[in-house]
């Protein structure tokens, strides 16, 4: 039996393993899993673990010892159980290191506290920077969005509601999010308070107190093209940052289609937040969300569990399910599996819930409104179906983890020993549930890739200086040594002067051309489209008219649907790609100077500006007009008879019948000219497709000027700091008093980063 011992930190992306003893971290089969800097968490690569230890041992039993945080121990178990499921004759008994876990709200607290001592007490001016200090809250940002998507009628709005403990979003049984509003969880708020911005980003209001009425308004002001709303939300933890839910236009919006983008952009993001996908219990399957829906299936596709675990399916309104007619939750999850099965998602996350009872469960709790008749009445008669059946505890319904589970099991306890119907009732209704599932991913996920994040930050700095401070302290060791240097260094100067690698570097950057790689993308792109286009022209060129609206407004969505993806997909796939080469270079000039300059730059994120293009394809096709640009009238002949065919002499019953005869007319027939519409659409698409091309292309060669203009400053930047380091370290190193001034200061400053990284590595420990 081999004896396996794992170890993973998630903060510091460290992991080791060894069998009987053996460290095997490094071996190939197990790189693979743990190896790709872009796999540092053990979600992207644990589905793979057990198999690669069993093609490197081939054993029959295993000992598997893990020392990590809890979670990704419930994660390393699940993937056990479904690895000796699906392989009956392997064991593997997994137990886990016992460990006191830091909170990831404490690590964060840590860092930022570790963050001001630098900035007051730092002996570098270099650890000061308003660099660094935008690096670190780029990668410490206080903000994590989660996308919330649903169908019409599937009560979004309410659901919303539950949440905040509040009747502030206008909720009604049409699409009614016409803005992206994103709701900020502000702990320091005592009441909801609501900013709204034009197109322009000109305040249409600023800080106002958020009502009904006012948001009811916003929402529908053609106006208002942000809406932001602060309060404190109750059940959505803080973790040292603050939840933000974006309310997106959903698949079957009317509303701009620069709003639905950004749903379309979410779902794609490198950074994976987390997505509620609103469903009604009743009407699961709409046809205008099919391909959304195929969007996520991709994205679920993709390695690791966070790529499923991120989605979560929240089916809506189990509360207006017909019992009598054996509708209930366990059938609504089961017909909605089944929905998502043909689209290729297994296994989703469903939550059931009536967004309806917790809603109106908290308002009555928290007082702060009256609530209708109506609204006292459900709770009178469905609050308490609920409470008293056990089939409605929605609860236990959830697919909860055992933290999860543990933490609802409190709630339910708390409710029960105090007697309280109106907190059991919401318990029953499955939000809280939901509640906890957010908050857990929160922290699984986003906490911890922004604390890793964060300390890569300081680290990158720290070590530099560190580097530098080490190495004028063994210059003064000798005189010997510090010869050597100086010759080295007269060496470095002359080569500066000379400029050949400057000058090698400088024409490398003037013929950088990023369109190739630019034009792939837009050539897989232009492919794509042509199939979708392919695919919509196999049809009958004649089509009544019920038929042609159908497949106009098919063909509509297809359109649409490809060009909001498209738009969504060119800052990931252009812009990153753009940034990667243009990092690419730059480092590596950077690592030619860095041992002695004293200073280095970024180009950061926001060097690029953002591709955007307005229009790809047109397709605001108005069905009844084109339907009425496309039909065409076409006549046919028909007939009709009168009288009795049978009559004859010899049938006497039939001698009063009229005579047989055969009567001629001719009719009108509307029908829609798919091939003429077709031809005409295809023609007006690749028109418009062309130029926009062009746009992304003209803005890709602008980016490449401003990059090469910025990066050639850059390097006279840099040159000339170079010589003037080069030229103090020489002086500085030709008198001795001087030198020993220098690293006495130099061993203080060691002493303090030597301390500084000790701080940090104990914020990473677990």
């Amino acid at each position: 039996m081999a004896k396996v011992y794992l170890e993973h930190n998630p903060f510091s992306g460290h992991t080791k393993c060894t069998i009987d003893g053996k460290d095997v971290s490094q071996k190939d089969d197990f790189l693979r899993c743990w190896g790709n800097p872009n796999k540092s968490f053990l979600q992207d690569w644990v589905g793979e673990f057990f198999q690669r230890l069993h093609d490197i041992e081939n054993d029959d039993k295993y000992e598997v010892e893990f020392f990590g945080l809890p979670s990704d121990y419930r994660d390393l178990e699940n993937v056990k159980d479904k690895f000796c499921e699906e392989n009956s004759g392997i064991k593997i008994n997994l137990v886990q290191k016992g460990i006191n876990v830091k909170s990831s709200e404490e690590r964060v607290r840590q860092l930022r506290a570790l963050f001001d001592e630098m900035q007051k007490n730092s002996p570098y001016d270099e650890l000061k920077t308003k660099e660094l200090r935008e690096n670190f809250s780029n990668a410490l940002g206080d903000e994590e969005e989660i996308g919330v998507v649903a169908t019409v009628s599937s009560g979004k709005s309410t659901l919303l509601n539950a949440i905040l403990h509040e009747d502030l979003l206008p909720a009604r049984n049409q699409p009614t999010t016409a803005v992206v509003a994103k709701i900020y969880n502000d702990k320091s708020k005592h009441e909801f308070r609501v900013s709204a911005t034009d197109r322009d980003g000109n305040f249409i209001c600023d800080d106002i107190v958020g009502t009904p009425e006012i948001l009811d308004k916003l929402n529908s002001n053609k106006e208002v093209s942000d809406l932001k709303l602060f309060g404190n939300i109750p059940n959505i933890k803080e973790y040292g940052l603050r939840v933000v839910f974006s309310d997106t236009p959903g698949p079957n919006n009317s509303g701009d289609d620069t709003h639905k983008q950004h749903t379309y952009k979410l779902i794609g993001q490198i950074y994976k937040p987390m997505i509620l996908y609103v469903l009604n219990a009743g009407q699961p399957q709409v046809t205008d969300d099919k391909n959304l829906l195929n969007d996520i299936a991709q994205e679920m596709k993709k390695s690791g569990i966070q790529s499923k675990d991120r989605f979560i399916f929240v089916l809506n309104k189990v509360d207006e399910l017909n019992t009598q007619k054996g509708e209930n939750a366990y059938m609504a999850i089961k017909n909605l599996r089944e929905y998502l099965k043909t689209f290729d998602i297994d296994n989703p996350k469903i939550f059931p819930i009536s967004a309806y009872l917790s809603k109106v469960a908290r308002l009555k709790q928290n007082r702060k409104s009256l609530l209708s008749d109506d609204e006292n009445d459900f709770l009178d008669t469905k609050g308490k179906r609920f409470i008293e059946n056990e089939e409605r505890h929605l609860y236990k319904f959830a697919p909860l983890s055992n933290e999860g589970k543990q933490i609802l099991d409190a709630i339910i306890k708390d409710a029960k020993d105090k007697n309280d119907e109106l907190a059991f009732a919401d318990i029953c209704s499955g939000v809280p549930a939901l509640e906890i599932a957010i908050n857990e991913y929160v922290e699984k996920y986003a906490i911890r890739q922004k604390i890793k994040l964060s300390i890569e930050t300081f680290k990158n700095f720290i070590e530099n200086k560190a580097i530098k401070a080490k190495s004028i302290n063994n210059i003064s060791k000798s005189g010997q040594n510090r010869e050597e240097i100086i010759r080295t260094l007269e060496s470095i100067e002359q080569k500066l002067k000379d400029g050949h690698r400057a000058k090698l570097m400088e024409e490398r950057i003037r013929e950088f051309d990023f369109t190739n790689s630019a034009n792939q993308f837009l050539n897989k792109e232009k492919e794509e489209l042509v199939k979708i286009l392919g695919k919509l022209s196999n049809v009958e060129n004649d089509m009544d008219e019920a038929g042609a609206k159908k497949y106009i407004s098919d063909f509509k969505d297809q359109l649409k649907h490809f060009s909001m993806r498209f738009i969504a997909q060119i800052d990931e796939k252009i812009n990153l790609g753009l940034l990667k080469d243009i990092e690419e270079m730059y480092e590596e000039y950077k690592n030619y100077a860095k041992s002695i300059i004293s200073e280095s730059s970024d180009f950061g994120k926001a060097f690029i500006g953002e591709i955007s293009v307005e229009s790809l394809v047109d397709v605001n096709l108005d069905i009844n007009n084109t339907f009425n640009s496309f039909k065409k009238t076409i006549k046919e002949e028909r007939t009709y008879s009168t009288g009795n065919i049978d009559k004859a002499w010899y049938k006497f019953w039939t001698w009063f019948d009229d005579e047989y005869k055969i009567h001629k007319y001719t009719t009108e027939k509307e029908i829609f000219n798919a091939k003429g519409f077709l031809d005409e659409m295809i023609q007006n698409i690749y028109k418009n497709f062309s130029p926009a091309m062009d746009e992304v292309r003209d803005k890709i060669l602008e980016n490449s000027r401003e990059f090469k203009d910025k990066f050639l400053n850059d390097i006279k930047r840099l040159k000339k700091a170079m010589e003037n380091n080069t030229n103090k370290q020489i002086e500085l190193l030709r008198n001795k008093d001087k030198l020993e001034e220098a690293v006495a200061l130099e061993n203080q400053n060691i002493k303090w980063l030597d301390d500084f990284s000790g701080k940090l590595d104990r914020v990473l420990e677990i």
